[in-house]
């Protein structure tokens, strides 16, 4: 019968043909698996049975004494898991593009990893050590190890600001003028940004925060930062114009009474629209010209009216003064 704590074994080469080895070869060992208290020592010895030696044999040249290397087993605690997590920050702003990894640095081979915080509506439990699909927030995961042993660890998904904008339009200096101009100035994402503009006409070439030479309409511009990271103008950028100098329809024109008199008269009314203030420049028959809104003393014939406002935006009008072709 086996005494308590002992182990009786027979080594023999299964093909009975024997094998060669050099001095200090190591012919057999034995692995335990011990269970018991923590702390617990027990010695390892090799002994052979009562009145046999323990013994190789060897044909013809007989038996060897074998050199027995005695030892002990003591039973550890198990050794306590260690995790670190490494983040990968969010791509965008509020964007599920976020990771986390999590690196066992001590302990016996992971079972299970529980995820749970940020993003995640519920805690979920996996044999993945890599989670994907992450938004910004604060993440804890609990690894189970064998054993049943677990270490806790805590990490932040960080993101970046959100990718925003602010445009300052210039509208054009005239009615029907193509001297507006829009600039761009991004914040947050991840520089550097690029630009897709697109106004009344369709796409705009060009990838400048600012663009000039437009006429009055609306503008959109989508900002694609580093990431990826989109952002478009809404509502559009508007380009605005002044209305167009205009005098209207009720024109005061005087003709003149008598053939080879100069008595005739033009008063137009205040002008409107452009950009105020206004000047005036006529011109007319034999070389005349005046710069005063009304015009008086004057022959028959055609007169023309140039008004021009504080931007040097101008509208043309042109007016006939009638008179008798002959004496009476």
């Amino acid at each position: 019968a086996n005494i308590p704590g002992e182990i009786k074994f027979t080594w023999f080469d299964q093909n009975a043909v024997g094998v060669d080895l050099a001095d200090n070869s190591l012919i057999f060992s034995i692995c335990f698996e011990a269970k018991g208290d923590t702390g617990k020592v027990s010695q390892i010895k090799f002994t052979g049975l009562p009145g046999f030696a323990v013994e190789v044999v060897k044909e013809p040249q007989g038996e060897v004494i074998p050199n027995l290397l005695h030892g002990q087993v003591k039973i550890l605690g198990l050794v306590p898991p260690m995790v670190d997590l490494i983040p990968t920050p969010a791509s965008c702003n509020s964007t599920p593009t976020g990771a986390i990894a999590a690196k066992l640095t001590q302990g016996a081979n992971p079972i299970s990893y529980t995820w749970m915080g940020g993003t995640i509506p519920n805690p979920m439990t996996t044999t993945d050590s890599v989670l994907t699909g992450l938004g910004f927030g604060t993440y804890t995961v609990t690894v189970t190890v064998a054993g049943g042993l677990t270490a806790t660890a805590t990490t932040t998904i960080n993101q970046p600001t959100a990718l925003a904008m602010s445009a300052t339009p210039t509208n054009t200096s005239c009615f029907n003028g193509q001297n507006g101009s829009i600039t761009i100035t991004p914040s947050g994402g991840t520089s550097p940004y690029s630009y897709a503009w697109a106004g009344p006409m369709g796409p705009i070439p060009t990838n400048a925060p600012t663009i000039t030479g437009l006429k009055a309409g609306n503008y959109t511009v989508t900002i694609t930062d580093t990431k990826v990271c989109k952002c478009t103008s809404t509502p559009p950028n508007a380009v605005r114009q002044p209305s167009d100098i205009s005098i209207g329809s009720n024109v005061n024109i005087t003709p003149v009474t008598c053939f080879g008199l100069q008595n005739g008269a033009i008063a137009p009314p205040n002008p409107t629209g452009g950009t105020p203030n206004y000047s005036y420049s006529w011109s007319g028959p034999n070389s005349f010209t005046a710069n005063t809104k009304n015009i008086a003393s004057l022959e028959g014939g055609q007169y023309t009216l140039t008004i021009s406002d504080q931007n040097n935006c101008t509208k043309t009008y042109q007016f006939s003064v009638a008179a008798p072709t002959a004496a009476l």
